[in-house]
């Protein structure tokens, strides 16, 4: 009795450990600061496709853009970091590669950005659309124009301590915010998606209290 006792514990924690393996989703491969999805996990259509419509309808003599250059998100992760306090830990990529955006498209996306947010009366409205409601809005936005565009633009969303006034929002310590980051022309952009005020992200205020980025 007194042998099976003096072992309790360790049996206790090797149920524990196998049982907590176990309850893994071991079908998902996790790298640093990413996960890899099923290329497979496509969702069946319930109705037929149609004609685009609204500004992501094709219009007639319309050019489609070429694909920008390609960039790996381990370039990505360096830029983020030499720009800003994070370590990879705290970046979070959902795709292994990605293209670069030029000037004029980016502009293009704003612009439509601007007349979607004026045309349907989007407004802040505090704990239900408010600034992670907006920055979800506009990374979701932005990726329709994968699909337009044929392309994969890196757009994500961050999370910051909002101690230095930024786009018209006030800073102040114990203040958290999300906003928005866009790769344009090899440069890396914060935007603010309440308003379109961008600056790139080693001139950003706040680049030293950032607590997260996925893009």
């Amino acid at each position: 009795m007194k042998h099976t006792m003096k072992f309790l514990p360790f049996i206790i924690g090797l149920t524990l450990g196998t049982y907590f393996i176990l309850s893994m989703n071991l079908g998902k491969t996790v790298t640093v600061a990413s996960y890899q999805y099923n290329p497979d996990n496509e969702a069946k259509h319930l109705n037929p496709t149609t004609e685009g419509w609204g500004i992501f309808k094709s219009k007639d003599g319309e050019e489609i853009p070429e694909k920008g250059t390609e960039v790996r998100r381990g370039s990505l992760l360096l830029d983020i970091m030499s720009d800003s306090n994070l370590t990879s830990y705290s970046i979070r990529f959902r795709d292994s590669k990605y293209n670069e955006i030029t000037k004029k498209q980016y502009k293009t996306i704003m612009k439509a950005w601007e007349w979607y947010i004026f045309n349907n009366d989007i407004v802040f409205v505090y704990e239900i659309f408010d600034c992670d409601n907006y920055a979800n809005a506009f990374k979701a936005f932005v990726e329709l124009y994968n699909h337009k565009w044929g392309t994969n633009i890196a757009v994500g969303k961050v999370v910051v301590h909002n101690k230095e006034e930024f786009g018209f929002v006030g800073g102040e310590p114990g203040s958290y915010h999300m906003l928005n980051i866009i790769y344009v022309d090899g440069k890396l952009i914060m935007v603010e998606p309440q308003n379109s005020i961008s600056t790139e992200l080693f001139k950003y205020p706040n680049k030293k209290y950032l607590l997260e980025v996925e893009i």
